[in-house]
């Protein structure tokens, strides 16, 4: 028998409600992660990227994502954002038909010519490059007006055969100078097979928050976003006067080894104050366990205590493991 209701997990795109956001909630950099899987890119521009709260014109999702230029600014470089679908997941569209759909307003003051929003599915050729280099980029785009209230649009693109990534773009190139309200939102972004979109699929925050550590995890924050001035990273051993050894199990496996960056560590021995953690060197990592020989200041260590890598009395302090595109 047909079955009369949509096939599960068909969102290609990755928190495509802008719900998880492991980051700081903004940014002002060109060509970084936002909102976990989104990326800005576009010239240089007095911008901000940010999450957004709104239960009253997002009921379900209650989030998006803003792209807001500065008051004031003159500057008219093309500005947006966009995400990237990793070759594995891309490939599986190749020869098929592609439908994106999401929702978006604008704020009063947006200066886009006619209002209008231009939107792209590119295709590209390689594997997992960068999301707005793709090689042999082609697709499908086109450009959607705006008002103040929420509306739903979509766009479609039949992705040849030899395409092996897919990335999904939203962008404006601004006129004049910015007033206060120039910005627009999207958010309940989906890009499925076939030619007709269907509601948006709404997935647990946990499911959708696992997906998203595939690709960069943040260790130290809390639920509700928050990093305490004390979290704990994890569990180390003494290797010698100024070393130390640490083993982490991700939670998820990431895309690839990741990059690993840190900031207000420390190595935290007994009831002793902590001293700073000044280097990480990778011993054997691979996709779901990260082997480490950091470094710290002499501490009156010895060989084979055990330690604590741990926030260094500062709510900055992390450990970010990057395996993005």
């Amino acid at each position: 028998a047909k079955l009369n209701f949509p096939v599960a997990n068909r969102n290609i795109l990755i928190n495509g409600d802008m719900r998880v956001c492991q980051r700081p909630t903004s940014t002002t950099s060109i060509n970084a992660y936002i909102v976990d899987r989104w990326r800005s890119f576009g010239g240089p521009l007095g911008v901000t990227f940010s999450q957004v709260s709104d239960a009253t014109n997002y009921p379900q999702s209650q989030k998006a994502l803003r792209v807001h230029r500065t008051a004031g600014n003159s500057q008219t470089n093309n500005i947006g954002v966009g995400q990237g679908v990793e070759t594995i997941n891309s490939k599986p569209c190749a020869g098929k038909t592609v439908v994106l759909s999401f929702k978006a307003r604008r704020g009063a003051n947006f200066s886009g010519s006619s209002n209008l929003l231009e939107v792209g599915i590119n295709g590209g050729e390689g594997t997992n490059e960068n999301p707005f280099g793709m090689t042999n980029t082609n697709g499908a785009s086109s450009s959607f007006t705006l008002t103040e209230s929420v509306q739903t649009f979509n766009l479609t693109y039949a992705v040849p055969t030899d395409k092996t990534q897919l990335t999904v773009l939203f962008k404006y190139t601004p006129s004049g100078t910015a007033g206060a309200n120039d910005w627009f939102e999207i958010t309940e972004c989906q890009l499925e097979i076939g030619s007709t979109p269907t509601d948006y699929e709404f997935l647990s925050y946990g499911d959708t928050l696992a997906k998203c550590q595939r690709y960069f995890l943040q260790s130290g924050k809390k639920a509700d976003g928050t990093t305490p001035a004390y979290s704990s990273h994890a569990l180390s051993t003494i290797f010698s006067s100024t070393q130390f050894d640490m083993l982490i199990d991700l939670p998820v496996e990431m895309r690839a080894v990741p990059s690993v960056t840190f900031s207000n560590i420390a190595l935290h021995i007994g009831a002793g104050a902590g001293t700073a953690i000044t280097a990480f060197g990778d011993t054997g990592c691979n996709n779901m366990r990260l082997m480490f020989r950091g470094t710290a200041a002499s501490h009156g260590m010895s060989v084979g205590q055990c330690a604590i890598v741990m926030g260094n009395n500062n709510t900055s302090n992390y450990i970010h493991y990057n395996a993005e595109l």
